[in-house]
């Protein structure tokens, strides 16, 4: 369900990249990009095989994963979303001043880190009640900053809704 839920977004902002409003189009390549770069959990799925390999104790880990295409795979979707995701923030700097575009860029790429570490490698197990209302008020914290950033730059006129 969250690869649907990722091929769709990336979808629509595509769509909203090409045939949105000029004005926006920064911001949608930047969303694009902050998207893929928050998707570390190929990074995290490749490392805990660096670590079932290296420990011999890990659940799950009967025999060497690096005999299969699995960590292969992982390692190239690694470097497919973080050198694309900066490939298109680089598309998206030559149309868009630097800190709004880095800032969506980051507050998007937190999201989307926050929802796949979360969602795909359930690193919300075990954590304490406490720990969770400090990592959700942290998370909003941050989208309030990027929030009164583009408020910023919409009452001067920098981007047009």
């Amino acid at each position: 369900a969250y690869y649907a839920a990722l091929a769709v977004v990336v979808a629509i902002l595509l769509v909203y990249c090409v045939k949105g409003k000029p004005q926006l189009r920064g911001f949608y390549v930047s969303s694009l990009a902050g998207l893929l770069a928050g998707n570390t959990f190929t990074t995290k799925a490749s490392v805990e095989m660096f670590e079932c390999v290296a420990t011999h104790e890990a659940i799950g880990c009967e025999s060497n994963p690096f005999l299969t295409i699995w960590p292969y795979l992982l390692i190239v979707c690694t470097i497919f979303f973080s050198g694309g995701s900066l490939g298109i923030l680089a598309y998206a700097l030559r149309d868009s001043e630097a800190l709004m575009a880095i800032t969506v860029f980051e507050g998007f790429m937190i999201i989307s880190g926050a929802v796949s570490g979360n969602v795909v490698m359930n690193e919300i197990a075990g954590q304490t009640q406490l720990s969770l209302v400090g990592y959700s008020v942290s998370i909003v914290i941050i989208l309030s900053g990027l929030s009164v950033l583009i408020r910023g730059e919409l009452s001067q006129g920098k981007v047009l809704l």
